[in-house]
């Protein structure tokens, strides 16, 4: 699949039924969502441990290091999406598992 390429996924296909969440899966969409959850750990979760002030003015202390956490989080998690094409015999944790086998030193090297 290129990057120019769109994907339509299906989620919850019952015979007889509407699908129940239909998505499409394309390069630039994800690369706008990926950043958009990964913004996430330091634009909103990282300012409830930040320092702040209350209504007087007075100090607030934070929690360093769940900050500091909420921030490596931002910076160093990956986003992927993974499809498993075999609805009936997939085993989408096999899959994962022989990914990781295949690159684990690519993945140690992270």
């Amino acid at each position: 699949m290129s990057d120019e390429e769109v994907n339509a996924v299906t989620w919850g296909v019952f015979k007889g039924r509407e699908i129940i969440q239909p998505t499409v899966v394309d390069a630039t969409a994800f690369m706008i969502w990926k950043e958009e959850a990964l913004n996430i750990f330091s634009n909103t979760w990282a300012l409830i441990y930040k320092a702040s002030k209350n209504d007087k003015g007075e100090e607030i202390a934070g929690d360093d290091a769940s900050y500091e956490f909420m921030q490596k989080c931002s910076e160093n998690l990956f986003v992927v999406n993974i499809v498993e094409n075999d609805y009936v015999g997939g085993n989408l944790t096999e899959v994962i598992k022989l990914f990781i086998e295949k690159h684990q030193e690519t993945l140690n090297a992270l």
